[in-house]
């Protein structure tokens, strides 16, 4: 942690400035301390982190710091790929993305994982990015991105319900495949936007309301699953992907001839793999064949208590009633994804 943060940060509870003590230095970094209020809240800094989680919603902090310790790696190899799908889900060409990036001055990546995704956004402009999670993932990001410090690109340990700045302080939020895991994602989405200054922009991604059948297996399933250990719930995170895998590389196409609107269900071909995937439950393959990838894509659905799931005239709402204009909504097959700008 760079002493510049000391300036920045705010008390969680009280939303006041932050005093520190008992500092270690290394070099222009505080690598350990204890930062406090005036009230006498105290958070850790670790290894040159500062930490503000104090308590753990149902098993978000296990669940994500397996994910992020086990499958960093193939994540990180699909970063690529994952940032031309960041692009088109919100609606950006590179260039364009590029070009806002250099009017923005202050990004939070809330829930930024393995960190790839503040990483890009620090290297393509000159803001200061706050990468933020509630996991020790922020510990892998650090390691892989900033292992020396830098001033502009900071990771933090923090609870998107509770974070350590001031409202309006941000000119642009993003909050990826993230928000939908907390326990209380509307009041943690207004959270967010009270973080965010007028003209602002915020981007979310939610998961989206399947068919019957796929959320019937999908509640029977995860209601086992999130009891699991994170070791558990990894090798059956590891059955899925082998029938994910058997499935697709049976290469069998059936034909839906007709819509079935109860079931959610359209007609049309389909690889018998994708089918069930997203009709019936979920046993991903990534069709790359990155068998750890696809670990990780399956363990992240069936071990995380909070899983919730929308359908898109909701998340309009959300966007409404914060007093935010919608200027790109993408409705995916597997989410929604929806960018504004705040305009009050």
């Amino acid at each position: 942690m760079k002493m510049g943060l000391l300036g920045i940060l705010k008390s969680p509870k009280t939303g006041t400035s932050l005093q520190l003590k008992n500092t270690v230095m290394n070099g222009e970094e505080i690598k350990s301390g204890i930062l406090y209020d005036s009230e006498g809240n105290q958070y850790n800094i670790v290894d040159y982190i500062p930490r503000f989680v104090k308590e753990n919603p149902g098993n978000t902090i296990e669940s994500f710091s397996y994910k992020w310790k086990t499958f960093v790696e193939p994540a990180l190899q699909k970063q690529d790929r994952n940032k031309t799908m960041f692009l088109e889900h919100y609606g950006f060409q590179p260039d364009e993305f590029k070009k806002f990036l250099s009017t923005r001055k202050k990004i939070l990546d809330a829930g930024c994982g393995a960190g790839y995704v503040s990483n890009w956004m620090y290297s393509e402009s000159k803001a200061q990015v706050f990468g933020i999670d509630i996991s020790t993932s922020v510990d892998e990001a650090r390691q892989h991105f900033c292992p020396n410090g830098t001033e502009n690109l900071n990771y933090i340990q923090a609870d998107i319900s509770e974070l350590p700045f001031e409202n309006g302080f941000f000119d642009f939020i993003v909050c990826k495949e993230v928000i939908h895991h907390t326990q209380q994602p509307r009041e943690n989405f207004s959270k967010l936007v009270n973080l965010l200054a007028v003209g602002g922009v915020i981007q979310i991604y939610v998961y989206k309301k399947k068919g019957p059948i796929r959320e019937f297996s999908d509640d029977f399933i995860r209601s086992h699953t999130t009891n699991l250990s994170v070791e558990e719930c990894h090798k059956f995170a590891e059955t899925m992907t082998e029938l994910g895998k058997s499935l697709r590389e049976a290469k069998i196409n059936i034909t839906i001839p007709q819509d079935i609107p109860l079931l959610n269900i359209k007609a049309g071909v389909y690889d018998l793999q994708r089918f069930i995937y997203w009709n019936v439950l979920k046993c991903w393959w990534d069709d790359e064949g990155n068998y750890d990838y696809s670990n990780a894509v399956n363990f992240d659905w069936y071990h995380p208590r909070h899983a919730f799931r929308y359908n898109v005239e909701e998340i309009k709402k959300w966007f409404e009633d914060e007093g935010i204009t919608i200027d790109n909504l993408n409705v995916l097959d597997a989410g929604i994804a929806i960018r504004g700008t705040k305009i009050r």
